[in-house]
């Protein structure tokens, strides 16, 4: 019996030793479980992370895309504006010149009829209609040419205009696409 007594007490003390191994052995699988979920979740949030980078790097070349086709359609607007301006103002030169020297002389053939020298004759009934006549004549030509002048610049003027409503919206669509890709970095960011 004593031999059976000491075996029983080793197969005890084993049992015990056993129990506290497994027991130990038990915890660490459960803190192994636990950040194995943890691993899980972490990494079903870095894949939704990175499908959100995709999507977002998709739209940004694609806002990209856009703004460039936006810009060179600007950019070519803006080229046939200042064709168009430098057209007109190599129109315009001349027709001023010409309206400047008509001008000048509506006014010069206008300023002796109207103050005839004081050392000259008076003038016969004949001459007198015939100075009229040309007094007329000079001032209906000057509000002619003035008025043709008035139209060609107000022609000038409306193009003008509306060659800078174009350049102002031009610029306004530069502008936009330069804030939304601001926008677009700063999400990326985000």
């Amino acid at each position: 019996m004593g031999m059976e007594l000491a075996l029983n007490l080793v197969l005890a003390a084993l049992l015990v030793a056993f129990i506290f191994y497994a027991w130990r052995l038990h915890k660490r699988l459960g803190t192994w479980r636990e950040g194995k979920a943890e691993l899980d979740r972490t990494i079903k949030e870095f894949n939704e992370a990175a499908r959100r980078a995709e999507a977002a790097i998709a739209d940004l070349k694609i806002a990209g895309e856009a703004a460039g086709r936006l810009l060179e359609d600007q950019t070519r607007k803006a080229v046939a504006l200042k064709d168009d301006l430098e057209y007109i103002v190599a129109r315009a030169t001349p027709i001023a010149d010409r309206a400047a020297e008509g001008a000048r002389y509506a006014a010069a053939s206008a300023a002796p009829a109207r103050a005839p020298r004081a050392e000259a004759a008076a003038p016969t009934g004949e001459e007198e209609r015939l100075l009229r006549d040309a007094i007329k004549f000079a001032e209906r030509e000057g509000t002619e040419r003035q008025t043709q002048r008035s139209q060609a610049e107000q022609e000038l003027l409306k193009a003008i205009a509306e060659r800078r409503r174009g350049a102002a919206v031009a610029l306004a669509g530069a502008a936009a696409l330069g804030t939304a890709m601001g926008v677009a970095r700063a999400g990326g960011r985000a």
